[in-house]
């Protein structure tokens, strides 16, 4: 129910009328409903590029499954929402409060035409040459079993022709990449370990370290497909992260430390799975230095030695430093030079 709070002015309360008197016509409940289902569809494009594993041939699939739908709603004249029109306004009191018609398919067919239009100018040279080779980077394009025999290695000869220059640059051996795709679609189809990376999405990332030192060139062509980003929206989220870590409270960040904090909030693991035991150890071992429990007794001692006789070079203290020497393998006066600079380090630091 749109209604207008009370204490509006006159002319919020006739908006509010006006939109109510809009929301009593079928016509336009039934778009709405459409709206819906058309998002719900949009959406799943929008979720899939903002994942930062997808690959460029994940987004592209799911904006063929995304024209998909959105052909069968165009061929149907409706959506599955709106064909649960009546289950929605089934109250007799709202039904009848309703009024027009539910008849929509001019603005229906029109919207889904527009739409289509615009996401087939997206990916539209995905089944040529090298953009079709990427799909290999993706387990979800990946085929059955029996049909994975042959699979991807014209796509694997592209892709080691068309980066040759920067895979020889990098001393990829493009010659054994052939072998080691064959190797490397064996060990995964080993043990039914395939359908288990599909039904569990893991990313690759968790698949090369444990074929890298074997398999090193495939790993290479594969690390240098995933880099190519599918979307924008990584590169948005690091502007965005970079919003919120340099404040107006914060402007004398120099450009160091905000490029190592920008490095740890965006690659750094989810805080479910991050063990944070190897860098607290790492932390804690950079911090340590050796400590001499007898330091500041012993130099209050000669302070004390040097104070009362009124000269350094008193018996007192030679005695002393010649103790020190015996027991520590040093001079007393030279460790004391060599703290008294750490402690200006560490306070210059600070």
């Amino acid at each position: 129910m749109v209604q207008a709070q009370e204490g509006e002015t006159v002319d919020a309360k006739s908006k509010a009328k006006g939109y109510m008197r809009q929301l009593q016509r079928k016509n336009i409940l039934t778009f709405m409903l459409f709206l819906y289902d058309v998002v719900v569809v949009l959406s799943k494009i929008s979720l899939k590029a903002q994942i930062s594993s997808s690959t460029v041939a994940d987004v592209a699939a799911s904006i063929h499954a995304a024209e998909t739908a959105l052909g069968m709603y165009k061929e149907r004249k409706s959506t599955p929402s709106m064909l649960e029109f009546e289950t929605y306004f089934q109250s007799e009191d709202l039904t009848a409060s309703l009024s027009g018609s539910t008849n929509i398919e001019t603005h229906l067919t029109k919207m889904l035409e527009g739409l289509k239009n615009r996401l087939e100018g997206r990916f539209d040279d995905m089944q040529n040459g090298v953009c079709k080779a990427l799909k290999i980077a993706s387990f979800n394009l990946w085929p059955e079993d029996d049909k994975l025999q042959d699979y991807g290695n014209e796509e694997v000869k592209t892709l080691a022709g068309h980066f040759r220059r920067g895979l020889a640059a990098a001393g990829v051996d493009t010659t054994k990449v052939g072998v080691e795709w064959e190797l490397l679609k064996a060990r995964l189809n080993s043990k039914s370990d395939l359908n288990n990376f599909k039904k569990n999405s893991l990313p690759w990332s968790s698949i090369i370290p444990t074929v890298k030192e074997e398999l090193p060139n495939i790993c290479a062509i594969l690390d240098l497909v995933l880099t190519i980003p599918a979307s924008s929206a990584e590169a948005e989220r690091g502007f965005s992260r970079l919003k919120n870590l340099k404040t107006t409270m914060r402007t004398c960040l120099k450009d160091d430390r905000v490029t190592d904090q920008l490095l740890i909030m965006l690659h750094s693991e989810e805080i479910s799975s991050f063990d944070p035991h190897p860098a607290i150890s790492l932390w804690h071992a950079g911090g340590m230095r050796a400590r001499r429990p007898e330091y500041h007794r012993r130099r209050c001692h000669a302070s004390s030695a040097a104070s009362c006789s009124g000269n350094h070079d008193s018996d007192s203290e030679q005695e002393f430093e010649a103790e020190y020497s015996s027991d520590h393998g040093g001079s007393y006066i030279g460790d004391i030079q060599s703290d008294d600079h750490h402690d200006d380090f560490e306070s210059d630091s600070d």
